[in-house]
């Protein structure tokens, strides 16, 4: 698969070290951000400075401190929303474009596309972004860590399916880049990640349960 010419631009947000992504089409200078919370107006002044063109917003889940920037976001340019078909956790506005999207799903930006993973685990909803070679992989994958299982949606049998079976079977070569900083590296190759994520080192889905409760 060849690489698409995709920028993506990273933010450390928030008092939950949120990250959160503008992609760009360098192209045709359209853009995307990815998860806008805690700072809109960061997000604003990157478009304008750079002279980007706002072309939607996508989430990869609908917890407050990934979503919570959404309104005014879509007060600067009401563009469509792009989220999964699954649980959602907050309300767009009633004037919103929504768009809900499904696993490899592909949505367009500029002149490339954006696969869609369902990547559900720490919420029912989650999903993730995939443009090779970066995987924006939101509260499913950190850096040497993976997302909660123990709220209201989440499924920690669906977390080993995303780990092992979806975003594993990525090229080893895949970028990751988190929803939170939670380790002294932005961002990592899946192939790293093998070797030093405790979680991705389980041997079987007993072994990722037991570590994902914490025994």
């Amino acid at each position: 698969m060849s690489i698409n010419p995709l920028k993506i631009i990273q933010f450390e947000l928030g008092p939950m070290d949120n990250f959160a992504y503008i992609i760009i089409c360098e192209e045709t200078n359209n853009c995307m951000i990815v998860d806008p919370a805690w700072d809109p107006q960061k997000f604003i002044r990157t478009i304008e400075q750079n002279s980007l063109t706002l072309s939607g917003i996508l989430l990869t889940h609908g917890h407050h401190d990934h979503t919570n920037g959404v309104n005014q976001i879509l007060n600067y340019k009401n563009c469509p929303i792009y989220y999964s078909i699954g649980e959602i956790k907050f309300e767009p506005p009633k004037t919103a474009n929504i768009a809900q999207v499904k696993h490899n799903d592909k949505v367009k930006l500029g002149n490339q596309t954006i696969a869609v993973l369902a990547t559900p685990g720490h919420s029912s909803d989650h999903i993730s972004f995939y443009t090779n070679p970066n995987l924006i992989s939101g509260d499913a994958l950190f850096i040497d860590g993976c997302g909660r299982c123990d709220l209201p949606s989440s499924n920690i049998e669906d977390m080993y399916h995303t780990l092992f079976n979806v975003i594993l079977s990525l090229p080893e070569e895949t970028l990751i880049h988190p929803g939170h900083n939670y380790s002294d590296k932005k961002t990592d190759t899946i192939k790293n990640q093998k070797k030093t994520n405790r979680f991705l080192r389980s041997k079987n889905k007993k072994e990722f349960i037991r570590k994902r409760n914490g025994f």
